[in-house]
């Protein structure tokens, strides 16, 4: 229910299929890693949605900086720290000025924390470099 003019009014409520195909790619360098990434979505009943992300790891890998761009003329900037298998991010979306919720509400804002569960050391999980060696 949405309480509009004085008065309750019931609202329709129906659950859509959501699809997401991502792909990225990590590229390891002596003094940061670049992770580029794209991010196709489709809910039923609307319009495809196509965001374009990139990563920087910085200060051996502790500090992270990114951004984002979607086909709906939003961008998120994104700053952040990794410490051991916890991340906390900070990130604010920008969407164009001729957007409803953006005129009415400003730009949205979000701290995000995650857990990396599998070990980065495991032998499994090597990263190689350009030069040809593993670390």
């Amino acid at each position: 229910a949405v309480f509009q003019g004085g008065r309750i009014s019931r609202m329709l409520s129906r659950l859509y299929r959501h699809y997401f195909a991502l792909v990225g790619y990590r590229f390891v360098y002596d003094q940061m890693t670049i992770e580029p990434s794209v991010l196709v979505r489709k809910i039923e009943s609307t319009p495809y949605q196509i965001e374009g992300n990139v990563k920087f790891y910085l200060a051996e890998n502790k500090l992270i900086a990114g951004m984002s761009f979607r086909t709906s003329w939003m961008a998120t900037f994104m700053v952040g720290l990794q410490m051991g298998n916890m991340q906390v991010l900070y990130s604010a979306d920008f969407m164009s000025s001729s957007d409803r919720v953006t005129q009415q509400f400003g730009p949205s804002h979000e701290i995000s924390i995650g857990w990396n569960l599998v070990d980065a050391k495991a032998p499994w999980r090597k990263q190689y470099y350009r030069d040809g060696g593993e670390r």
